[in-house]
C-alpha cells in the first residue's frame, strides 16, 4: 500500500489506525475500560490516616481516669461547669455530648468516653496532616507517612490516649493551615466563612489559637486581601460569645 494513501471503510469514513482497518478492536476497548476504573487513591489514603490511628489510640487507650487533669475535665463537662483557667468552653461542650454517646465504655464509663474524645480528635488531626501535605506537595505518600510520623510521635500518642485538651488544640491548628492553603489556592468567599468559623471555634477552645492573627494579617498584607481582617473580627466575636458565660 502507498504510503500517502488513506485508509477508508466500507462507509467511506476514514480509519485513523491501521488496527482498525484490519478490525482490531481490543485496544480500543482496553483504553475505554482504563478510562472507566475509578481511582481510589483519593480515598483510600485519607481513610487510612484517619482510621488506622483511631484503631490502634482506642486499642491503646487508658481504660480509667489517668493521672493530671482529666477528672477535672471530666467533672466540669458532666455538670457543664468550668475548670481550671482559661475554661476550655467548647471542649466542655464536646466532653458532654462525648459523655451522652450510647457508646460502650471501658473500667470508668465517664473517664472511657473522655479518653475516646482525645483518639476522635487525634486522628482528626492526623487526617489534616494529610490532607495539608497531600495539598502542598501532591504526593499520597509523602503526605500518608507524615501523617503516620505525627500520630505515632510518642508526645501526640500520649495525649490522644488520655482525657486532655490538646488533640483538640492541635485539630484546630491543622484545621486553620488547611483553610489558609485553600485559600491561597482560591479566592472563594465560602472559604472565608469557613475560615471565621473555625478561628471562632478555636478560640472558644483555648486563647492560645490568637498566635494566628498575626499569620492572617500578614496573608492579608502580601495577598492584598482585605476580607482576611473581616475573618479576624467576626472570630473574635464570635469566640468572645462563646467564652463569655464561662468567664
Amino acid at each position: 500500500m502507498p504510503e500517502n494513501e488513506e485508509l477508508v471503510d466500507d462507509n467511506g469514513e476514514l480509519i485513523d489506525s491501521p488496527a482498525k482497518a484490519n478490525g482490531d478492536t481490543s485496544l480500543e476497548i482496553e483504553n475505554e475500560d482504563d478510562s472507566d476504573a475509578i481511582d481510589l487513591a483519593p480515598y483510600i489514603y485519607p481513610a487510612a490516616s484517619f482510621f488506622i490511628p483511631l484503631i490502634v489510640y482506642w486499642r491503646t487507650m487508658c481504660q480509667a481516669l489517668y493521672i493530671g487533669d482529666g477528672g477535672d475535665f471530666i467533672t466540669a463537662s458532666h455538670i457543664l461547669g468550668v475548670p481550671h483557667p482559661p475554661g476550655y468552653p467548647l471542649y466542655t461542650l464536646l466532653g458532654k455530648l462525648f459523655l451522652s454517646l450510647p457508646i460502650p465504655g471501658g473500667l470508668s464509663q465517664a473517664a472511657w468516653r473522655m479518653n475516646f474524645m482525645s483518639a476522635f480528635f487525634g486522628a482528626l488531626t492526623t487526617l489534616l496532616v494529610y490532607l495539608l501535605i497531600r495539598r502542598i506537595t501532591r504526593h499520597n505518600w509523602l503526605a500518608f507517612f507524615a501523617s503516620l510520623a505525627v500520630g505515632f510521635g510518642q508526645t501526640f500518642w500520649s495525649q490522644a490516649v488520655i482525657t486532655e485538651v490538646y488533640t483538640l488544640n492541635t485539630f484546630f491548628i491543622l484545621l486553620q493551615l488547611n483553610l489558609l492553603v485553600i485559600r491561597t489556592e482560591k479566592k472563594s468567599p465560602n472559604t472565608i466563612l469557613w475560615m471565621a468559623l473555625a478561628l471562632g471555634l478555636s478560640l472558644a477552645h483555648h486563647p492560645s489559637i490568637a498566635i494566628f492573627f498575626p499569620a492572617y494579617l500578614y496573608y492579608s498584607y502580601i495577598h492584598r486581601d482585605r476580607n482576611m481582617s473581616r475573618i479576624m473580627i467576626v472570630a473574635l466575636a464570635f469566640g468572645l460569645a462563646i467564652i463569655n458565660p464561662f468567664g
